[in-house]
């Protein structure tokens, strides 16, 4: 069970957050899942939204073709990303009638793997639209990091007063007494409410 800190910031300081998304952040996922389903049930994506938002897909570093059928498995890497420029990223598109020159590489679904139950932890990746317009939803569902990773960004919310108020196990505290926390090396489930 990880300890559980909320914090809460303005707008603007969502994009203290934009390394972090495009380095990975961990989180769980039910055992068992698509990817669309974790869009849908995990993030509260409506389906246009996927259509129309998230252009490129990648497990592992595997182009994925049907999010439906594709099941997240323990220690995934999702990558999620917008259209990306020139013909690598025109072949990228999940669908793209240039599929075919990256069909070595394509993700192929496991027909006879078995679903994991229980709570999964995916590694999630976002990039550039993507990544500016899914940012809040994800922050605010969850996310496991690394005390230090935590106080890095806790520094940059400081300096720029965008950080409104910290909570640990849903109890008011200030950052000094928080930064004992985030000197132990364990990982915290950080929950992020944007205000504004």
């Amino acid at each position: 069970m990880h300890r559980r800190i909320a914090i809460k910031i303005s707008r603007s300081g969502l994009a203290s957050f934009y390394p972090l998304l495009q380095e990975g952040i961990r989180l769980s996922v039910r055992g068992g899942s698509s990817v669309l389903d974790f869009l849908v049930s995990g993030i509260g994506l409506d389906h246009e939204e996927i259509e129309d938002k998230i252009r490129s897909v990648l497990i592992n570093g595997h182009p994925v073709d049907d999010p439906g059928s594709t099941i997240l498995k323990e220690g995934d890497r999702l990558a999620l990303s917008a259209s990306m420029p020139g013909l690598v990223g025109s072949t990228l598109i999940k669908g793209s009638p240039l599929a075919q020159l990256r069909s070595a590489i394509t993700y192929t679904v496991d027909k006879e793997g078995t679903k994991e139950e229980g709570e999964v932890f995916i590694e999630v990746r976002l990039f550039n639209l993507v990544m500016k317009d899914l940012a809040e939803g994800f922050l605010q569902r969850g996310v496991v990091l690394s005390g230090e990773r935590l106080r890095g960004i806790l520094m940059a919310l400081i300096s720029s007063q965008n950080l409104k108020g910290i909570s640990l196990q849903e109890r008011d505290v200030t950052f000094q007494e928080i930064s004992q926390y985030l000197d132990r090396d364990e990982e915290l489930l950080l929950k992020v409410q944007v205000l504004g």
